[in-house]
């Protein structure tokens, strides 16, 4: 059991980690901005296997993590939960702010009615868990659609299956909690279970969790393609900026039909032009004026001697 909490906890962990550190920002797609939610649960759910791992060790100081250990795993639940209302968008704001209600009424039913250790955790997962991961789970499912209408078939069986393993997951750890003194975790428990199935329900959830993971980790790819795509067309843009300026420049090679006498040039569309203003239109240079030192000579050699002359 120990190498099944560790490969539990590791799962988790890895997938908050994976999601941390994928580039979302500036993305199109609406579960971006909002993934850093799972990214937490997958962080602290994860913690919360190990501290079970390390109470199956009866490690030193692990009788200490049971509180803390409580604590961390109702306050993992508030996650999923946070992260299926702010992406469902109730027009209600306060909605919003029900995950964090849901904690703290726990907390204050676990310090009045004197709940510990499984019972605390047995309630956590009734009242926070199951309800998150359900709401998380539906949102999940409708993204994926959404995608598959994109015709995007990778990301969308994927998230797909993300959803699926995620609402398989929330089923076994919502209903079969540890055993404790009041009803259902009395009655419908991991004791229960295994007696039903002969292998410990944390086995089917590693299966399920090594599965999200696995999953939502393969989703990530989609931001990669986005981010490829803007890059190509950026790229594309900056070609068609530079085949026109080529063009342009292309309209003034080859034989250029100049008059002998004036110096106009005519165009394709047989008009005659001054120099300036044909150069200009297809290069969009401009042009000054002055008399170059040969002209001006040639200029001034016609004035009086005595005529005053600017330096």
């Amino acid at each position: 059991m120990v190498y099944v909490f560790l490969i539990y906890g590791l799962a988790f962990v890895a997938l908050g980690l994976a999601i941390a550190v994928q580039p979302r920002h500036g993305t199109l797609f609406r579960l971006g901005p909002k993934l850093w939610l799972l990214a937490a649960f997958g962080a602290l759910h994860g913690i919360n296997e190990w501290i079970d791992m390390l109470r199956l060790l009866d490690a030193p100081g692990a009788a200490h993590l049971d509180l803390p250990g409580q604590a961390i795993l109702a306050l993992s639940f508030v996650f999923p939960m946070q992260f299926g209302l702010a992406m469902l968008r109730p027009r209600r704001h306060w909605v919003q702010g029900v995950p964090m209600l849901v904690f703290f009424v726990w907390a204050l039913a676990v310090g009045v009615g004197d709940l510990h250790g499984a019972g605390a955790r047995a309630l956590a997962r009734y009242v926070i868990g199951l309800p998150g991961i359900a709401v998380a789970t539906a949102v999940l499912a409708r993204e994926a659609v959404i995608i598959g209408r994109r015709t995007l078939p990778r990301p969308y069986w994927s998230l797909a299956l993300a959803a699926v393993s995620f609402g398989a997951y929330g089923l076994l750890a919502g209903i079969f909690v540890e055993p404790a003194g009041f009803f259902p975790a009395s009655v419908f428990n991991a004791a229960a279970f295994e007696s039903a199935l002969g292998f410990p329900v944390q086995v089917a959830r590693t299966v399920c969790a090594v599965a999200l993971a696995y999953n939502l980790v393969r989703v990530l790819r989609l931001f990669e393609w986005e981010r490829a795509q803007v890059l190509e067309r950026k790229v594309d843009e900056r070609t068609a900026e530079l085949r026109n300026a080529v063009a342009q420049v292309e309209t003034l090679r080859g034989l250029l039909p100049i008059c002998a006498w004036c110096k106009k040039i005519r165009d394709d569309e047989g008009y005659w032009s001054e120099v300036e203003a044909y150069i200009a239109k297809r290069s969009g240079a401009t042009f000054t004026h002055g008399v170059c030192p040969s002209c001006a000579e040639k200029m001034l050699g016609d004035l009086p001697a005595d005529a005053p002359r600017k330096p």
